[in-house]
């Protein structure tokens, strides 16, 4: 049997209805107004970093963080050059955006590299390796240039009992 609503009860739902669809509408535009914000703050702490970090410092004019949170670096003419990124400029450009996000979001979390900057050659790192992450405890695993050398296969006496 069909269920009938007099007028009043329809209007009365109507008007939840509308009342609910403006709530949803008004906390989707307060998320986004919040996610444009964080990424503003994200963008601007992983530019700071990225420039601190990096050794061209005159070949990259900005970084971009889209709303799609991809990363998008300009050269100093202005251009995309994201794609013209060394891997070693690369990786600092992910450490970058990392570190930012956890400095933005003030949580506190270990941070861990596996050999960081690993393809960014010695003579260019100089002393940018070190990153302070907001105090976050950091582990870092890495192997420097001097301490490849002293690295041996393994061989089957070392196995011995």
């Amino acid at each position: 049997k069909e269920a009938q609503l007099s007028g009043a009860q329809a209007e009365k739902y109507s008007e939840l209805a509308s009342l609910a669809k403006d709530a949803a509408e008004a906390v989707g535009e307060t998320i986004n107004v919040f996610a444009q914000a964080m990424r503003e703050q994200i963008q601007a702490e992983a530019n700071e970093i990225f420039q601190s970090l990096i050794w061209k410092d005159s070949q990259w004019q900005d970084l971009r963080v889209n709303e799609d949170y991809r990363l998008e670096i300009t050269d100093r003419w202005g251009y995309a050059a994201t794609g013209e990124l060394s891997a070693g400029e690369r990786e600092v450009l992910s450490l970058a955006f990392i570190t930012a996000m956890a400095r933005v979001s003030k949580q506190e979390a270990p941070f861990v590299i596996d050999t960081p900057l690993g393809r960014v050659t010695m003579a260019d790192a100089g002393d940018h390796i070190y990153l302070k992450t907001s105090g976050n405890p950091m582990i870092r695993f890495s192997l420097l240039e001097t301490m490849y050398e002293e690295i041996q296969s393994p061989t089957y006496d070392d196995y011995d009992d």
